[in-house]
């Protein structure tokens, strides 16, 4: 499958995209209360979208009770589909447009997952530069729920919201665990933390004959 990219700036054209990547079962616009809920072959909720007008919720799901999520800017970003998942990168932090990636994929279990994304990739305080931790979910979960994961990128500074972060001369994965019931290994199969990469900006790059989309920070792989 190719990767498509589409540039989103409205609720409407969210739901398109979600709805034409055919990576859900159905895709509903529930217009009751402004909410795209991205089902399972099960009818679940696995992934949703709520527009708080100035705002937008992002929703990840463990089961039909218990989600997490995490309110960011509107719904400007750069939307990827590739043959294992969604990505959304771009836009979230609002004025900067350098938010953290929110990816949609699978497990290694077969079950939905998300990476939620934070209002930057980086934090700085007290003279101490780090990315930031993102939410990480997946259908079956355990308690708790609000887990965090992150990328391991060493940041050096910052300009602006923008993190400063070194490429190197080869690319190392690391794999996005999701906090399952013990004796359950899960994380997300088809997407990877880059700790170490020569990629620190959004484009599709390849690795042993597979391609990959990325942010610099996350990747996704296509077929």
């Amino acid at each position: 499958m190719a990767i498509t990219k589409r540039l989103i700036t409205t609720y409407a054209e969210m739901v398109d995209f979600l709805d034409d990547s055919g990576f859900f079962a159905s895709v509903e616009d529930d217009t009751t209360t402004n909410t795209i809920k991205c089902k399972d072959a099960d009818g679940n909720v696995v992934f949703a979208i709520k527009d708080m007008g100035s705002a937008a919720q992002w929703y990840g799901y463990a089961d039909a009770t218990n989600s997490v999520y995490e309110q960011v800017g509107g719904f400007y970003c750069t939307a990827y589909s590739t043959a294992k998942g969604l990505m959304f990168v771009n836009g979230y932090a609002v004025g900067s447009q350098r938010g953290a990636a929110c990816v949609v994929s699978k497990t290694n279990n077969g079950a939905y997952c998300v990476l939620l994304p934070k209002d930057a990739k980086s934090a700085y305080g007290g003279g101490i530069h780090k990315v930031i931790d993102q939410q990480a979910i997946a259908w079956g979960d355990a308690a708790p729920f609000t887990n965090t994961v992150n990328s391991g990128v060493v940041v050096t500074g910052h300009n602006g919201s923008d993190p400063i972060t070194e490429t190197a001369n080869q690319t190392v994965t690391l794999p996005i665990a999701t906090h399952s019931a013990y004796g359950t290994p899960s994380y997300f199969a088809d997407a990877y933390f880059l700790p170490v990469s020569q990629f620190r900006g959004e484009t599709v790059f390849e690795i042993g004959g597979v391609k990959y989309v990325t942010d610099g920070f996350v990747a996704l792989k296509d077929a």
